[in-house]
């Protein structure tokens, strides 16, 4: 008898005899197939050191091995064995959950997936903090896909480093399990200013630079940035040089265009829309 996830060895020269020669095992069959290979899980050593290493529901069964020993002559016979492997339940798995850093003053919006090998849904999930606490963290479970919505913004006054203890347990009829993982989620202080100016007038064949996008950051990040952009219509002269929104545009320009800009920084990057005209 023997149960998933844990290593069953046997050693089967305990019921064979040959004084005076040496004797060497091997799998002949296993439930009376000839594919020995399919069952990877399944191994002999030639000295007859039997291993069963099922970890997971599909390596469970009732085994029956047929194992041929052989003398120096290579004579010797088959004796059959029987191995019965039980399956466990196995508690479900976060598949991505992990540290995070980000800014004050923005959505933070983040998906988990949690994982189960028998798919034992509706899955239950506890999220509590370990020390200090915010109170824009929230979050919302679909029980029955396994996906864990985390979304807020936090202010500016929850600015620091939180840990916070996600556990998530499955339902089984052969018995329940749970899985406990501790992350920090790190909030910084905002990129940008309290208050930024986001719309400007630009004019056809007339330079236009008159937008320095560090002077909208906040002074601690000034030194280490970078802005890169999206724009939601076609802006073929749009173009940010030294953080300087800088370009001329031109007739296929004119136009309403809203840009989102993106400032990074140390990781943590923080969007903000602006509107040309």
């Amino acid at each position: 008898q023997g149960y998933e996830d844990t290593l069953l060895t046997y050693n089967v020269s305990n019921n064979a005899s040959d004084p005076g020669d040496n004797l060497t095992f091997n799998i002949e069959k296993i439930n009376d197939g000839t594919n020995v290979l399919d069952y990877s899980w399944i191994s002999l050593t030639p000295d007859g050191i039997l291993t069963i290493n099922s970890t997971k529901d599909s390596e469970t069964d009732n085994y029956k091995l047929s194992i041929q020993v052989l003398d120096t002559f290579n004579q010797g016979s088959t004796v059959v064995f029987f191995f019965n492997i039980s399956p466990v339940n196995d508690a479900p798995q976060f598949v991505n959950l992990e540290n995070k850093t980000f800014n004050a003053e923005d959505l933070f919006q983040y998906e988990v997936n949690i994982t189960d090998e028998e798919n034992n849904f509706p899955v239950s999930l506890n999220a509590s903090f370990v020390g200090n606490s915010f109170n824009s963290f929230n979050y919302n479970l679909d029980k029955d896909l396994g996906k864990l919505y985390i979304s807020f913004t936090p202010s500016e006054l929850e600015v620091g480093s939180y840990l916070i203890n996600f556990s998530v347990m499955d339902n089984s009829s052969l018995g329940n399990k749970t899985t406990s993982q501790i992350v920090n989620f790190t909030v910084k202080t905002p990129l940008w200013k309290s208050v930024v100016q986001t719309e400007y007038n630009f004019y056809e064949d007339f330079l236009f630079d008159s937008l320095n996008l560090s002077s909208w950051i906040r002074d601690s990040y000034v030194g280490n940035i970078a802005f890169s952009y999206e724009s939601q219509n076609d802006f073929p002269n749009f173009n940010i040089s030294n953080n300087v929104v800088n370009f001329t545009p031109e007739d296929i320009d004119v136009g309403l265009h809203s840009v989102e800009i993106i400032a990074e920084s140390n990781g943590a990057s923080s969007a903000k829309t602006f509107v040309f005209n």
